[in-house]
């Protein structure tokens, strides 16, 4: 094999060994939208013990939305098909009224700043001190332009005023 084929043959075993993790990653939140699909239904998700917490979050960076939380699956464990939190984004409008719509799931761990971070997908859970919480975010039903494991949407919307 001469040279330049040699390089060319590396070069593209390279880019299939680096894109395994990323597909295998895929393959995985795949299963994760499966498994939480059925909570697109908020009574659903209260059925199967997902109590609503605290008020809707937003910022200027966008939205993020309700959360429903598992409180009985707060703990150190981290199930990947079973997060601790269902987000829901909220609209209001005379018609309808307040409705919820499934945008992302989140793993919750509570800690201490100054524990081992996290990591599920190869992703490190961030801190909010504010909760007490190692979280990770994954926007599997709503498209994050700002990334699949930002805490923030922006093509979430505000809360609606209260």
């Amino acid at each position: 094999m001469n040279r330049k084929r040699w390089v060319v043959t590396l070069s593209a075993a390279i880019v299939v060994v680096a894109a395994v993790p990323a597909m295998a990653a895929q393959s995985d939140l795949l299963e994760v939208r499966r498994a939480t699909a059925q909570f697109r239904s908020v009574e659903v998700a209260e059925t199967a013990g997902y109590e609503r917490f605290l008020d809707c979050f937003d910022s200027p960076d966008g939205g993020m939305g309700q959360h429903y939380v598992d409180v009985a699956a707060l703990d150190s464990v981290v199930d990947p098909l079973h997060p601790e939190s269902m987000v829901y984004e909220v609209r209001f409008d005379e018609t309808r009224g307040e409705h919820l719509t499934l945008v992302a799931v989140e793993w919750v761990v509570p800690g201490a700043p100054t524990d081992e971070p996290p990591e599920l997908f190869g992703e490190h859970f961030h801190y909010n001190p504010t909760l007490g919480i190692w979280a990770l975010h994954a926007w599997l039903f709503e498209r994050n332009p700002s990334g699949m494991f930002a805490d923030w949407n922006p093509n979430v919307g505000p809360c609606p005023s209260s």
